[in-house]
């Protein structure tokens, strides 16, 4: 008995000193599991954030005491998903946390509001500190509706916002805005046509400015397709480039590898089916060169003349076919070119082209049964170039008068 209460008494101190270890130098969880977890907001995730020790994730919520999803929430969460904290920005309207992004004393979030600011929808940005504790908030925006998407935090400490506005063209163009560090606006451009449909989706920074992808209606093939936007320190046009066929393109993410820029979307894909098309949009992934776009012109017919029977005649100011023509096209480096398509369109959208050519001279006879005198027709010429095949594309507005076309034999793939 008496052996057995030395042997306690020499382990207690041993128990003691490991339980101490254990307090000390807690045992590592693993934290590369899988898990799920649901929280207790109503709403929508867009974005989300590694940070140190776990993830910040933004979105739009139902607040407490509102009926509908108005305001921007910021959640913070462990490594194992574990909610910390949770925060809401906004006011009674529709206010949503698009992208953030980490500075050196906090967050910043970027999206849009209808709370705040001159508009229906306003350009947001909300600085937080490292507890989500608002700091301040700015917005950017005119008359009408602007929409913010992404939100980048710059090489000199400041901010650039891209997006979608309406207040400068009611079609929607695509709007880039540079502030300072205090959200103070630098400048503002916009890009695109007007009454045509453009939208920035995403920004990333380079050496010599800033990249950004979308969408665009103004160039390419006329519907919306993908589109690479390039621009210098001072929002000036570099380059554009746009990515897609005949029917609605989308581009999304893009990154920045080796003076390469690989962007991803969704590209849309016509099937002829008997007399009408299927159309299946592809998950579609691209990379392409730091590089100016090549450009295509219509050379035949001449804008703003006569031609009877494919003779050019005489100035007329606007541009009438009597019989066929012969069209022609020049590119700026054949070299580049995989093929060229060539449509003739009326009102109605033409999905399948009349000429696709794959060397030059890019030239087709066109000689077909039509009388466009009151509305006029189009004549459209793409340019397929490099290995990602981007498109360039001329259009001219023509006007027809070819009611007894002679027999032709012009095949539709040269």
């Amino acid at each position: 008995m008496k052996s057995d209460n030395m042997k306690l008494a020499l382990l207690i101190p041993i128990l003691i000193l490991f339980s101490s270890l254990i307090i000390n130098h807690p045992i590592d969880v693993k934290e590369d599991g899988e898990w799920s977890k649901i929280y207790g907001i109503i709403g929508v995730a867009h974005d989300i954030l590694k940070i140190e020790g776990g993830y910040l994730v933004t979105g739009y919520c139902q607040p407490k005491g509102k009926e509908y999803l108005d305001d921007t929430f910021l959640l913070k969460i462990d490594r194992n998903g574990n909610e910390i904290w949770n925060r809401t920005y906004g006011d009674w309207r529709e206010d949503v946390g698009e992208k953030i992004v980490e500075t050196e004393d906090g967050y910043v979030i970027g999206g849009y509001t209808l709370s705040y600011g001159n508009g229906d929808a306003d350009f947001w940005i909300i600085k937080v500190d490292e507890n989500g504790n608002e700091i301040w908030n700015k917005t950017y925006g005119g008359s009408k509706t602007d929409f913010g998407k992404d939100v980048i935090k710059t090489s000199d400490n400041g901010y650039v916002m891209v997006g979608e506005t309406e207040t400068f063209d009611l079609e929607g163009d695509a709007w880039v805005i540079k502030s300072d560090s205090q959200g103070n606006e630098i400048w503002n451009k916009t890009y695109g046509s007007q009454e045509k449909w453009d939208y920035a989706e995403s920004v990333l920074e380079t050496e010599d400015g800033y990249l950004i992808s979308g969408l665009t209606a103004s160039y390419g093939s006329k519907e919306w397709d993908i589109w690479l936007l390039k621009i210098d320190k001072e929002g000036n046009e570099i380059w554009n480039k746009s990515f897609g066929g005949r029917d609605h393109d989308w581009g999304y993410g893009v990154i920045c590898e080796n003076n390469s820029y690989i962007v991803a979307g969704a590209i849309s894909k016509i099937i002829p089916k008997n007399d009408d098309v299927k159309i299946e949009f592809h998950v579609w992934v691209a990379k392409c060169s730091d590089s100016p776009p090549i450009s295509i012109k219509i050379e035949k017919p001449k804008e703003g003349y006569l031609y009877i029977f494919d003779r050019e005649i005489l100035p007329l100011g606007k541009t009438l076919m009597v019989g066929g023509i012969t069209i022609m096209a020049e590119v700026s480096n054949e070299s580049l070119i995989k093929k060229v398509e060539i449509y003739i369109s009326d009102r109605t959208y033409e999905y399948i082209p009349k000429a696709v050519i794959y060397e030059p001279p890019y030239e087709w006879k066109w000689n077909e049964r039509t009388v466009h005198l009151r509305y006029p027709a189009y004549i459209i010429a793409g340019a397929y170039y490099g290995n990602a095949e981007a498109v360039a594309v001329d259009k001219m507005e023509v006007y027809i008068v070819n009611p007894f076309p002679a027999p032709a034999s012009a095949a539709l793939y040269k």
